[in-house]
């Protein structure tokens, strides 16, 4: 019988093909895969050097048994190795047996390409959870540029229908759409870059290209392909106020993907932060006007998607980071394609119209467009089921947004002190800069930042009825204006939430006596559920 086994299993083999054999027996697997939202109970790692990965999460012992042939088990851990990375590890099993359907359908047709697995999302029924989880792995073997797998092909699967979505493709789904937590994270990452330039902090020149890559990328859903046109003259200075020392830029993006040939340009306004670290990429890299503002060699979606990853990886929080380099944790798995979609969406959810979604995006027709704006919560909703998104899991990543919890006694260093409303706030928590210079509003910005110790003992709760009293405000200021969609209500809900995190750590600090970085999903649970009684 294990004869049989072994002939099965080398007959198997022979759908791919030896150079993507050659690719993916050379990957790397971390021995111990670290798990960046395990909780105090959790398992921190999860051990890889077998075929059964057995880990207790969420209060379930996990297993997922890997009985394929030896290339389909080395791919597939592959692919569960960065799910369990970048999302949440309940869900790796999942992962493990929605792959094995997928290579058994390849299998089936003798052959393990992007257009057999495309074809089998098209054709076959398959149960919503496992679609998304196949559309993770194509990814990873996108964006890695696997033999037979490019970036040119991931943006294929845009216009597959999702499940439930009556053929209107990628534009009414989220699984391209970035978390809120996520979202902070970026703008606060560029932004804090801009305000040390200014400073006089010294980043590198790659280090400096990258950021100026995902600010492009992610406010104007730029693609690669217009990044690579872009010339250094298309940044512009609109106006400039010496007195103060505001500085209002543009860009003109050139069209792609256009049915005929144009060299018509986009004119959009760009945030100044973005604008600034532009301009000091410019000088640093001694550019001429005429020349090209990026340099992408042979591969622009290769290089972009790239160099979104390693600025998106240098904003993450220090643990990430350190398990990354350590090789236990996967590198984040960001497309230009994410984040075009992202604005896609985050422009519909304001209430855009759909000729201002299609000048933005560029595109010659307003059909995309319209499927943005059809996009409603409902749908955001089963989609975020589907996905494994939920709230005990975004409280989780939320807590690795601040630093570790600390006495008001035993901290030293600087405090952090600030006005919300009408109230004065201090004693809350400590700043760990080095050198001392915060470019936030303090207190406001400090529940969501890497520098920030929360004090065991500050009055978070004072804060938090702050914050609530301004978002009451804000939604009775736009109600009465008729603009229900302002902006500035979904970023005071996110402070609201970041808030309500760091208490339920204090919380769970002091009934248990100890201090750590991770806290109970059942404590979130029950104290978020608490606030929304009151």
């Amino acid at each position: 019988m294990s004869r049989i086994n072994k002939q099965l299993n080398a007959s198997n083999s022979n759908i791919y093909t030896p150079v993507f054999v050659e690719s993916i027996l050379k990957v790397n697997i971390p021995v111990s895969i670290y798990l960046k939202s395990a909780d105090h109970f959790d398992d921190k790692y999860i051990s890889s050097t077998s075929d059964s990965w057995v880990f207790d999460y969420s209060g379930s012992r996990c297993y997922a048994h890997f009985r394929q042939d030896k290339i389909s088990n080395q791919l597939i851990k592959y692919i569960c190795f960065h799910y369990a990375s970048a999302k949440c590890p309940a869900q790796v099993p999942g992962v493990l047996h929605a792959w094995s359907l997928a290579t058994d359908h390849c299998i089936s047709k003798s052959a393990f390409t992007f257009t057999v697995l495309k074809d089998y999302l098209e054709t076959q029924e398959i149960k919503p959870q496992y679609f998304y989880f196949i559309i993770f792995g194509l990814k990873i073997l996108c964006t890695e540029a696997f033999p037979g797998f490019t970036l040119e092909d991931y943006e294929d699967l845009e216009f597959i229908p999702r499940p439930h979505s009556h053929d209107w493709g990628i534009y009414q789904e989220i699984d391209h759409v970035l978390d809120p937590l996520e979202k902070n994270m970026i703008s606060k990452g560029l932004f804090e870059m801009a305000v040390a330039i200014r400073y006089g902090e010294n980043y590198s020149l790659n280090t400096m290209r990258d950021a100026v890559i995902l600010g492009l990328t992610y406010v104007t859903g730029a693609r690669p392909v217009q990044l690579a046109k872009l010339a250094v003259k298309d940044l512009r200075i609109d106006t400039r106020n010496s007195e103060t020392g505001l500085i209002r830029y543009s860009l003109l993006l050139p069209y792609a993907k256009q049915r005929h040939v144009t060299t018509e340009r986009l004119f959009l306004a760009i945030p100044a932060e973005i604008g600034a670290l532009i301009r000091h990429y410019i000088e640093r890299a001694q550019l001429k006007p005429d020349g090209k503002l990026f340099e992408f060699s042979n591969s622009a979606p290769f290089n972009v998607s790239r160099a979104i990853n390693k600025a998106f990886l240098c904003f993450s929080p220090p643990d990430y980071q350190a398990a990354v380099k350590r090789g236990e944790a996967a590198l984040p798995t960001i497309t230009p394609t994410d984040l075009r979609h992202n604005v896609g969406h985050s422009l519909a959810m304001q209430g855009v119209s759909a000729e201002e979604i299609a000048h933005i995006l560029g595109h010659s027709s307003l059909t995309v467009a319209k499927y943005y704006i059809l996009a409603t919560p409902a749908l955001a909703l089963i989609r975020a089921k589907a996905l494994g998104i939920n709230p005990v899991w975004q409280n989780m990543v939320a807590m690795m947004l601040t630093g570790e919890l600390t006495s008001s006694t035993k901290w030293q260093d600087q405090r952090v002190v600030g006005i919300i409303g009408d109230e004065l706030h201090d004693g809350i928590g400590g700043c760990s800069r080095d050198d001392g210079k915060c470019p936030f509003s303090e207190v406001r910005c400090c529940y969501g930042c890497l520098y920030f110790r929360p004090f065991t003992d500050g009055d978070h709760q004072a804060v938090l009825e702050s914050v609530v009293k301004e978002v009451d405000e804000l939604i009775s200021i736009s109600d009465s204006v008729g603009n229900a969609r302002n902006p500035l209500i979904s970023i005071h809900e996110t402070t609201q939430f970041e808030i309500q995190s760091v208490i339920a750590r204090c919380r769970f600090h002091q009934e248990k006596g100890v201090c750590d970085e991770k806290t109970l999903c059942a404590v979130l649970r029950l104290y978020h559920r608490a606030t929304k009684l009151v």
